[in-house]
C-alpha cells in the first residue's frame, strides 16, 4: 500500500467516523426529544386532572368576583352546585328560568372548558406544569 492510499484508507475512517458519531449523536437528541414531549403531555395532563379535581371543590364565588349577583349570590351559586352534580354537556343543558341560576352553571362549564380547552392560556398553567417536569425528572433520577 503506497503511502497515498494510506492516507485515503485514513481519511475515509476518520470520515467514517465522523459520520458514525453524527448518527449516533442525532439518534440521542431525537430520543430525548421524543422523551420531553412525552413529560410534558404527562405533566400538563396532570394539570388538567388536578385542575379539574379542583373545580369540584370550588364555589361560584371561588371561580367568579360576584360583581353580577345582585345580593346573596344563592341563585349562581346554586347552578354551580347543579352544574358539578349533573355534568351538563353544555349551557344548552343548564335548564332554568332563573337568570342567576344559568350565570352559575356558564360560570362552572367556562372554568371546565378553560381547564380542558385552553390550559395553557389558564394563569398558574406554566408554574405548576413546570413543577410537574421537575418532579418527573427528580424519580427518574435525571437531577437532584
Amino acid at each position: 500500500m503506497t503511502e497515498g492510499e494510506s492516507k485515503d484508507l485514513f481519511g475515509l475512517f476518520v470520515f467514517g467516523l465522523v459520520a458514525l458519531m453524527l448518527i449516533g449523536y442525532l439518534y440521542i437528541k431525537e430520543q430525548n426529544e421524543q422523551e420531553a414531549r412525552e413529560i410534558y403531555i404527562s405533566a400538563k395532563q396532570t394539570y388538567i386532572n388536578i385542575e379539574q379535581d379542583e373545580l369540584y371543590k370550588k364555589s361560584y364565588l371561588d371561580v367568579e368576583d360576584g360583581s353580577d349577583c345582585s345580593q346573596d349570590c344563592s341563585g349562581h351559586e346554586a347552578g354551580f352546585e347543579w352544574a358539578k352534580e349533573n355534568h351538563p354537556k353544555d349551557v344548552s343543558d343548564c335548564h332554568s328560568h332563573s337568570q342567576s341560576f344559568l350565570e352559575g352553571c356558564e360560570a362552572f362549564l367556562a372554568e371546565l372548558d378553560s381547564i380542558w380547552n385552553n390550559p395553557e392560556d389558564r394563569y398558574d398553567f406554566q408554574d405548576k406544569v413546570n413543577s410537574y417536569i421537575d418532579n418527573d425528572f427528580r424519580n427518574r433520577g435525571r437531577y437532584e
